[in-house]
């Protein structure tokens, strides 16, 4: 089966802030030189060990550290900073650059109120910028496997109020040959001499049906990304799925591994309800299938084979 997942790379900043204490008599005398120091030398040691110390004006504090003279090297550390002047910038902070080689796309997004999360990927833009985390949709996600053809996947977002929003549930496929039917809307891998699988969507009332290969602007879609080989970035295939709406929203999918070389085997898809559908296939075999679009709500899955004569039934109930 397709996977879907979510990569996040956080990115944390250690800042070291030094706070050297020199009490002074009620004389106004400077009392530094006779304080003991106020850390242990194995705190010391980590403390400038973590700090830059390549500057020309923070030689003497370097000296000091390299005879494991802390003391001295703390005294010469806060003569550096009464007597500089400026610190320097690494840019303009009056003309920042818009585009930087660091940007990070989570990031950017989650500044401008879009952000992303669970196994379907539900975008959400906040009004005014401002996230608030009760915007976000319950997602329940329930898997039915029946032997030896049939998956189903169902995943219920379930809002906390009466805005619309639009969510996203992303395939991830590894090839490239792949093909979308208009009619149906149902994506068929085409690998030549290999098993392939049919994705259809069941819930199309409303549903937008989508795929990309290789794509990097305005987001990442469609790459296999490979750890330690070479090229680490190979094009693969994410089908994508929307739907845009009020309340409680249903992604019903079902799953069909196929034999090398055999067509798309869906004729159409018949959607009459939220979470229900009837597949009828080439071969006059049909599918009912049926999902609870409630957080509880169970798969219902009724056969009816070529000529009429029943199939398999399955009734499964959720279980949290």
């Amino acid at each position: 089966m397709p996977v879907r997942s979510v990569k996040m790379t956080p990115q944390r900043v250690v800042v070291a802030v030094v706070l050297l204490a020199a009490p002074i008599t009620s004389c106004g005398e400077d009392n530094r030189a006779t304080t003991p120091s106020l850390t242990t030398p194995v705190v010391q040691r980590e403390l400038f060990d973590a700090l830059d110390l390549s500057s020309e004006q923070l030689k003497p504090v370097c000296a000091a550290v390299g005879k494991d003279d802390y003391t001295t090297a703390e005294r010469a550390l806060a003569r550096y900073y009464r007597s500089r002047t400026s610190v320097p910038w690494t840019f303009d902070p009056q003309r920042p650059a818009r585009d930087p080689n660091f940007k990070d796309p989570v990031a950017e997004d989650a500044a401008n109120g879009k952000v992303t999360g669970g196994l379907v990927q539900p975008w959400h833009t906040f009004p005014g910028n401002k996230i608030d985390w009760l915007y976000n949709a319950t997602v329940v996600t329930r898997i039915l496997f029946l032997k030896p053809d049939i998956f189903v996947v169902a995943d219920t977002l379930m809002p906390n109020d009466k805005t619309s929003h639009t969510y996203e549930a992303r395939w991830h496929l590894l090839t490239t040959k792949t093909q979308i039917d208009k009619t149906t809307n149902v994506l068929v891998t085409a690998d030549p001499g290999l098993p392939n699988m049919a994705i259809v969507p069941l819930s199309t009332n409303g549903l937008e049906v989508s795929s990309a290969s290789g794509v990097t602007k305005p987001q990442l879609l469609g790459w296999n990304v490979r750890k330690d080989l070479v090229p680490e970035y190979v094009p693969a295939t994410t089908l994508l799925h929307t739907l845009t709406g009020t309340g409680p929203q249903c992604f019903l999918t079902l799953f069909l591994p196929l034999r090398p070389n055999a067509p798309n085997p869906v004729v159409r898809v018949d959607s009459k309800t939220p979470g229900s559908a009837i597949v009828v296939f080439a071969c006059g075999r049909q599918l009912n299938i049926a999902a609870d679009i409630g957080a509880t709500g169970g798969i219902t899955i009724t056969e009816t084979m070529p000529k009429g004569a029943p199939g398999r039934q399955v009734n499964v109930p959720h279980r949290s």
